[in-house]
């Protein structure tokens, strides 16, 4: 694996193909986690501590309680509004991301690629990219709800001295920390998964299979992709906020001179100064994670393809050579 290669040709694929920019930047995270101790120790024996923290702690949640009691109904109300707009965003990552991963398949092959020929493609492996992406929301969602579970039953019914809350705050930290981990490789499994559903026509299971078998031959190489693909994740957000106080600097300027033209007119010079800086910082931030975004996705696809073909290369039986016929004299 050349991984200087993929990173380059993944920049090529992205600025060569700005069309995929929008769907890009609506796609999601391109990559595409327990504890060895006891989660319940038990409640102190003997007199309580004068420096337990449990009175306090109690008096802070019945007030909590008592305040989401009285709220109750709106909170229902904007929960539900919420949930509507996160599934409309969510269906839309699903497409975007089929389309995305579509055209840098297109690309990678070294085809010429258009939005709406990505967006076609993509839209055929949509149903299949849907029940893989609903597996890992699912997974996810059991996963959590397992360890609210577990904290919320390892809370104590009776105050604790400092140490038994510092013990059981190491505990959870410990159980995140594993969560992550887990969560991190099944990432890898996950991003192999999406592109052999989109490209090679895969089911959603055996893209589960197909992204497995591919991070057990490739584990070194898998971890490696994940770990450059993290760097890069960072220093691409890193390189966005830097660009994004570049554009601020002559923004700020040119808004104060139209800010002072404004105050000499009767107009705020100072929402005039605020608007077209905030004006331009969105647009600017909106680009610049389309173009990030994109390109991170661009390189776990071109990684997927020099993986499954050095595979298949290696799996390929060996040419033998042509015998030699000797001809009759």
């Amino acid at each position: 694996m050349d991984y200087g290669e993929i990173i380059s040709g993944a920049w090529r694929m992205t600025w060569r193909n700005r069309g995929l920019w929008l769907v890009g930047l609506f796609a999601g995270s391109a990559s595409g986690s327990c504890s060895g101790t006891s989660f319940n120790s038990g409640a102190p024996t003997g007199t309580e501590s004068t420096g337990a923290f449990g009175p306090s702690l109690d008096t802070y949640v019945e007030t909590i309680v008592a305040g989401i009691a009285a709220i109750l109904p709106f909170l229902i109300v904007i929960g539900v509004i919420l949930a509507v707009i996160w599934l409309a965003f969510w269906l839309l990552s699903v497409a975007c991301a089929a389309a995305v991963i579509a055209g840098g398949g297109e690309a990678a092959a070294g085809r010429p690629v258009s939005l709406g020929a990505a967006w076609s493609r993509g839209s055929s492996a949509f149903g299949r990219l849907f029940g893989l992406q609903l597996m890992w929301l699912v997974l996810w969602i059991v996963v959590i709800g397992v360890i609210l579970l577990l904290t919320i039953n390892s809370l104590p019914s009776q105050p604790r001295p400092a140490a038994a809350w510092l013990r059981w705050l190491f505990n959870l930290l410990g159980v995140l920390a594993v969560v992550g981990i887990l969560g991190s490789l099944l990432s890898i499994v996950l991003a192999y998964a999406q592109r052999a559903i989109v490209l090679d026509g895969a089911g959603a299971l055996d893209a589960i299979g197909a992204g497995t078998r591919l991070v057990s031959q490739r584990l070194g190489t898998s971890l490696l992709v994940w770990l450059i693909g993290l760097a890069l994740a960072i220093g691409g957000g890193i390189a966005v906020v830097i660009a994004l106080i570049l554009v601020a600097l002559p923004t700020l300027l040119v808004g104060a001179i139209l800010g002072f033209l404004a105050n000499l007119a009767g107009v705020s010079g100072l929402a005039v100064t605020f608007g077209l800086l905030a004006l331009i910082l969105v647009v600017a931030l909106v680009i610049g994670s389309a173009v990030l975004n994109t390109f991170l996705w661009h390189y776990w696809t071109l990684a997927y393809v020099r993986l499954t073909g050095a595979l298949a290369t290696a799996a390929a039986p060996p040419a033998t050579a042509p015998e030699n016929v000797v001809e009759p004299s």
